[in-house]
């Protein structure tokens, strides 16, 4: 009886989250008014970093204090995320051939005033829920070699951590969401059966981490809002 009212707790508490969560289709990657929305927010490039040691916690926390009273700054664009962009179109096709549904891109999601994602794609339900959404990564061939042998997407966290609390932070933002298409795209891999490799991971498999980043990130904010309380007073 007791864990029937928890449950049905639980139900309401997500259906209001859901209802708060801002969806932005239209917004464009890299454009003045994305970076704007970014600004002193968590997106999953700092996830890592919240969960990470607390000198590091407390650098994030001073860069995000920075954006809170000066311009924001452009992201650089290195060559091998140029090279991400030029592909994810193509990529992201061939993953919707792969999964056999339809994939709709989504800018921006605000899932409260300080938790952001901007997700590769998304799959969008007939009630305008979200329960599956991909990742789409072109890396290098002999990075992507090491991906296809994996046996599980837990072992993402040994190679690349920053890549793991990515994919945990889909599900921090997106309570609807059930699972995530991890896609590894590599046109230049000679068997064209092997440049496309999907890695399917579930909130269930995620669970305990993401319980973990919520948390983290829970403390990290009111350290936030101490930090920034204390500028705001130094400011007057």
């Amino acid at each position: 009886m007791i864990s029937d009212y928890v449950q049905i707790v639980k139900n309401i508490a997500r259906l209001i989250k859901i209802k708060i969560m801002k969806i932005h289709k239209e917004l464009k990657q890299r454009s003045e008014a994305w970076l704007k929305l970014r600004a002193s927010k968590i997106s999953w490039t700092k996830l890592a970093t919240v969960m990470a040691w607390p000198a590091a916690q407390k650098t994030l926390q001073y860069e995000l204090l920075a954006e809170t009273i000066s311009p924001i700054e452009e992201i650089y664009t290195t060559e091998a995320m140029q090279r991400g962009i030029d592909l994810e179109p193509t990529g992201l096709y061939k993953t919707w051939l792969a999964i056999g549904k339809e994939l709709t891109e989504v800018w921006l999601i605000e899932k409260d005033d300080f938790t952001i994602l901007s997700p590769d794609s998304v799959v969008f339900e007939e009630d305008g829920t979200i329960k599956e959404a991909v990742e789409l990564k072109c890396l290098a061939a002999k990075k992507q070699v090491r991906y296809m042998l994996m046996e599980s997407f837990a072992d993402v966290y040994k190679y690349e951590k920053q890549y793991y609390w990515q994919v945990v932070h889909y599900f921090l933002v997106i309570d609807t969401l059930e699972k995530v298409t991890f896609s590894l795209y590599n046109p230049d891999i000679w068997d064209k059966d092997k440049q496309l490799h999907l890695i399917t991971v579930t909130r269930q498999e995620l669970q305990s981490d993401i319980d973990k980043a919520e948390k983290q990130l829970t403390s990290f904010k009111q350290d936030f809002n101490k930090l920034k309380d204390l500028l705001n007073n130094e400011k007057k």
